[in-house]
């Protein structure tokens, strides 16, 4: 029996894929990239910590955002009082509040100042949390 080229076609392709595998069905997909929100911690003294590309999450808040920074191998350490509406930050790493006319911790998202506890402050995906240590203005 003699074979012809034609019929020999689809015998060879059916052996190089099982000999490559099948083709990636996502190979042709977009990558999927983290969404990511940037923190900087400003100490008021000319030092800064800046945390470029913490992962996002739905629902995520300033308080999650600290969280994350906190749980980094190069984190920091804070406290707060109170919960929800009322959490209060009161340190971060070795700087506390100084409380009435002195300085304390106050944050930023994208410029704007907070105006809503940070435990209750949702942010965005390339959002850009500042917390700097100094007088309210």
């Amino acid at each position: 029996m003699v074979l012809r080229p034609m019929f020999l076609f689809p015998i060879v392709v059916t052996f190089v894929y099982l000999l490559n595998g099948l083709p990636d069905a996502t190979a042709n997909e977009p990558p999927k990239t983290t969404r990511t929100a940037k923190l900087t911690i400003d100490y008021g003294d000319g030092v800064q910590k800046q945390f470029t590309s913490l992962a996002w999450r739905e629902g995520m808040t300033v308080l999650d955002l600290l969280n994350a920074a906190k749980r980094h191998r190069r984190g920091i350490t804070f406290r707060y009082r109170g919960s929800d509406s009322i959490a209060l930050l009161t340190k971060i790493d070795d700087l506390k509040n100084q409380g009435g006319r002195g300085e304390n911790w106050i944050y930023r998202v994208n410029g704007k100042l907070g105006n809503r506890s940070f435990s209750t402050k949702k942010i965005s995906p390339s959002d850009h949390v500042l917390w700097k240590f100094g007088k309210y203005e």
